[in-house]
């Protein structure tokens, strides 16, 4: 079997059909359970090809190129693209998080959870309070805002503007083109 450069693939493993798909038959909260793990799934299928991507532009690099050639100036076109992909795909996971809060609160979820490897469990407890939102804290802004509002906050501006030089604004575009 043909292997993917630099990429370690998870042991291939068969489920049941009915252990993740969901089944009109099931309660409500069950079939909810099994989309969000499809859904969550999805998603680290999504970071982990985009490290592997990532990691792929840098792995033969000695230092960064600061030569404006043209390789270097698509090489750190792309790279930069990748993190704004990864900064988007970060930032629904946090939507997936929030709008399903009440089934990652759930009994059912918590106890899948602790069945985790301890790596696995602490990576998701660290993913689910980097997305908590304590809406009965303020706002702040700037050097005092807490940790996990800054890096939302950075995400967030990677996924909407890094992808622009000229911003949204079409005004704007066309006083630069």
């Amino acid at each position: 079997m043909p292997k993917i450069p630099d990429m370690r693939s998870a042991p291939w493993v068969r489920f049941r059909r009915d252990a993740l798909l969901p089944l009109p038959s099931e309660p409500e909260e069950v079939q909810q359970l099994k989309r969000l793990t499809l859904t969550l799934a999805l998603i680290f299928n999504d970071l982990k090809g985009l490290d592997w991507a990532t990691y792929q532009l840098r792995k033969d690099q000695v230092s960064e190129p600061v030569e404006p050639t043209e390789y270097n100036c698509q090489l750190l076109a792309t790279r930069t693209m990748f993190s704004r992909y990864t900064a988007g795909v970060l930032a629904e996971l946090g939507h997936v998080i929030d709008h399903n809060r009440s089934l990652v609160e759930s009994t059912t979820f918590r106890d899948a959870t602790s069945q985790a490897p301890a790596a696995a469990k602490k990576a998701w407890e660290i993913i689910v309070a980097f997305h908590d939102r304590d809406e009965s804290q303020p706002r702040t802004r700037g050097r005092a805002a807490p940790l996990r509002e800054s890096l939302t906050t950075y995400i967030r501006a990677i996924r909407n503007h890094a992808a622009f030089h000229y911003g949204h604004d079409q005004r704007s575009m066309r006083r630069h083109l």
